[in-house]
């Protein structure tokens, strides 16, 4: 019976090193089915349980970790000495840089999103029920950049979601 007791301890301790690695495969199943539905909520939600090296929630953790840290006096931290750099220009002052800023800007949005917010709204009007990954094909933009962006229309009442299509509002 001892060589039994043996092997049943040493199964539980085996188990007792794998549950956390169970746990983390779990939550990237269903970070992957979050991502799967473009459901961007029960994505962040899952995010967090755990931050993936070189991910936002890694940063976070990273920051609030450094945060805890006892801080460096000021006098501690060493400065970075400033490098003339050959060829520098001065800078323009007064009439001159408002003249030189009148004749090198162009007529972009005033906010650059705005572009790809219109195009999309457009793109799903035109055909109802489009996926992110089809509309990005058709805006020929990065799909992720839709990510961000069909939310946030979702949001300001100009798009709404079915399935994982996206109708006119």
């Amino acid at each position: 019976m001892n060589l039994i007791d043996d092997f049943q301890k040493q199964i539980d301790e085996r188990l007792a090193e794998l549950r956390p690695l169970v746990d983390e495969f779990h939550a990237l199943q269903q970070l992957r089915k979050a991502i799967e539905t473009l459901d961007p909520e029960a994505a962040a939600e899952h995010v967090s349980a755990f931050p993936l090296p070189g991910s936002t929630a890694a940063n976070a953790a990273a920051a609030a970790a450094a945060a805890q840290a006892p801080a460096k006096p000021a006098s501690a931290r060493p400065r970075a000495a400033a490098k003339p750099r050959a060829n520098a220009k001065a800078p323009k002052r007064g009439a001159a840089a408002k003249a030189a800023a009148r004749t090198t800007s162009t007529a972009a949005p005033a906010d650059p999103g705005e572009s790809h917010a219109a195009d999309a709204v457009a793109q799903i009007a035109a055909e109802p029920g489009m996926t992110a990954n089809q509309l990005a094909t058709k805006m020929d933009v990065p799909v992720n950049v839709l990510f961000r962006l069909l939310p946030q229309l979702q949001r300001e009442g100009r798009i709404r979601k079915q399935g994982k299509g996206y109708l006119p509002a």
